[in-house]
C-alpha cells in the first residue's frame, strides 16, 4: 500500500482547535489510491476517457496529500489522454488545475507554463470559454506577481 505524505494540519474555529484525524484521512486516501489503481489495471487501453478520469482522481488525491510531483505526473497523463480522446477543453481544464497546484506549491515557472498552455486551449473555444479565459488570465497575473 502506498504511504502518502500528509502535513500535520489543524482547523481553528473561534477559540476551539480541532485536530484532523490524520490516521483516518491517510486510510481513506490510500483506499482511494487503491481503487483508482485497480480501475487503471482493469480498463482497456482504448477507454481513454475513463483512464483520464482515474488519472485525474489520482492527481487530486496525491495533491491533497501534499505529493505534488506524483500529482503532476498523473495530471500529465490526464492531459495526454484527454488530447488523445479529442477532449481539448478537458485538457485545458486540467492544465489550469496543474498550474494552480504548482503556483500554490511555489513552483512559479512551471505554473506559468501550464497556465499559458491552458489559456491557449481555452482561447481556441472563443467566447464560449470567456469565463475560463478570464480566470486563467487572472492566474497568470498572480503567478507573474502583477
Amino acid at each position: 500500500m502506498l504511504q502518502l505524505r500528509i502535513k500535520q494540519q489543524a482547523l481553528t474555529e473561534g477559540s476551539h482547535r480541532v485536530d484532523l484525524d490524520l490516521t483516518g484521512l491517510l486510510r481513506q486516501l490510500n483506499e482511494a489510491v487503491r481503487f483508482c489503481n485497480t480501475a487503471l489495471d482493469l480498463l482497456p487501453a482504448d477507454a481513454v476517457n475513463h483512464l483520464a478520469v482515474a488519472h485525474n482522481a489520482l492527481g487530486v488525491i496525491y495533491g491533497s496529500a501534499g505529493d505534488l510531483d506524483r500529482a503532476v505526473q498523473h495530471y500529465r497523463e490526464t492531459v495526454q489522454l484527454d488530447e488523445k480522446a479529442g477532449n481539448l477543453y478537458g485538457a485545458a481544464e486540467t492544465r489550469f488545475n496543474v498550474a494552480l497546484a504548482l503556483f500554490y506549491g511555489n513552483r512559479r515557472a512551471d505554473a506559468l507554463d501550464y497556465a499559458e498552455a491552458a489559456l491557449r486551449g481555452f482561447e481556441s473555444y472563443g467566447e464560449r470559454a470567456g469565463e475560463e479565459i478570464e480566470k486563467t488570465r487572472r492566474l497568470i497575473a498572480a503567478i507573474r506577481g502583477v
